[in-house]
């Protein structure tokens, strides 16, 4: 059976609708990345807080940076951690990392070397060119040293 022009004209209004909407997400990261470059740090803030809002895990890390040194938002390690938690569940290997940095020295979060050394793993198993000195790699391997062989096959 031939699909009907209607549902033809359908799908490509549908195709044309997410391409449109793609564009818009990027344009509006990169708006969001000159104005931090730019030291508006404000609307930085409110650029990436509206897209990470909407699930962008590169927007997700960015505010959770802020939110670490607090620019253009107060200083806030819960925050920090929200967002970086966020990015970090999508797959985003710089939010592992940041997550188990946090876990490491238990800002935002209680202490526990067993989540850091969970997510840092995580991080670690992402295509790395740097191999054995990746960020990911050499957290995981220095908490490992402080944790036991317990500790280490729970994380």
């Amino acid at each position: 059976m031939k699909p009907s022009p209607l549902r033809y004209q359908i799908f490509l209004i549908c195709v044309c609708l997410i391409a449109l909407t793609g564009q818009a997400v990027a344009d509006a990261l990169s708006d969001a990345k000159r104005a931090h470059s730019a030291g508006d740090f404000a609307k930085a803030a409110k650029l990436y807080t509206t897209l990470a809002e909407q699930g962008n895990a590169a927007a997700q890390l960015r505010l959770a940076e802020m939110y670490e040194d607090g620019t253009g938002v107060l200083q806030d390690y819960k925050e920090v951690v929200k967002w970086a938690r966020r990015a970090a569940e999508q797959g985003d290997a710089a939010g592992q990392l940041l997550l188990a940095t946090l876990y490491q020295h238990g800002e935002g979060v209680p202490k526990n070397f067993v989540e850091a050394h969970m997510w840092s793993n995580i991080a670690a198993t992402h295509d790395n060119p740097l191999g054995s000195h990746s960020p990911a790699i050499i957290k995981r391997d220095a908490l490992a040293k402080f944790m036991t062989a317990q500790q280490i096959a729970e994380a």
